[in-house]
């Protein structure tokens, strides 16, 4: 596969056509907004680089859920569900973070 690194933060134009023409709603299973935002998969502040397989597209709502709340996509690829930290199927829980019964 070929990928083009971008160092900056931000995709630039030819990242985001890319990335609206392999997912052109949201990426949030049974969300079909078509007002898109760009997030990285994994945090720019850990790479320091934006490449087309690591932007997903949620729409406004689903972005703010992520950066504010801490919710985030199931483990896969393409549409899927968006869930609480909470939940057992977030990526970063384990049976340490769970509250005793």
């Amino acid at each position: 596969m070929v990928n083009v690194t971008h160092l900056g933060r931000a995709p630039t134009d030819a990242q985001k056509v890319a990335v609206l023409f392999r997912q052109p709603v949201c990426i949030v299973e049974g969300c079909n907004r078509t007002r898109l935002e760009f997030d990285h998969r994994t945090l720019w502040a850990q790479t320091r680089y934006t490449r087309v397989d690591d932007l997903q597209a949620p729409c406004a709502h689903h972005h703010r859920q992520k950066t504010l709340y801490g919710w985030e996509l199931v483990d896969g690829t393409g549409k899927r569900p968006m869930v609480s930290p909470h939940d057992p199927r977030h990526p970063n829980h384990t049976s340490q973070n769970e509250a005793p019964p």
